[in-house]
């Protein structure tokens, strides 16, 4: 009986030990797992700000092209005025010899 006792004992203990190495294991997973959702989190907003930043990217090269287009346009319109103002001055000249 007294053998018994003691065989039980240990096996408590030994069963003790193991819940203990299996709960650091549980925590250890835990804490793999927390971050791993925490690297997961950062590649969704990493994601979602690259998102964003192709959109405003986006944006302003459609911009850019406009202002550049408009730019174009306000370059031609100033050398006609002045290719008419060169003539108009001729004109005016030519006719203030005669």
């Amino acid at each position: 009986m007294k053998i018994s006792l003691l065989e039980a004992r240990d096996q408590i203990r030994r069963l003790e030990n193991e819940i203990k190495m299996l709960l650091e294991t549980n925590n250890d997973l835990n804490s793999q797992m927390a971050r791993m959702v925490d690297s997961t989190n950062s590649v969704a907003e990493l994601t979602e700000s690259f998102a964003i930043k192709a959109e405003e990217s986006k944006a302003l090269q459609l911009e850019l092209t406009k202002t550049v287009e408009r730019e174009r346009l306000l370059r031609q319109f100033m050398v006609i005025l002045w290719v008419g103002f060169a003539a108009l001055t001729a004109v005016i000249v030519t006719m203030v010899k005669k």
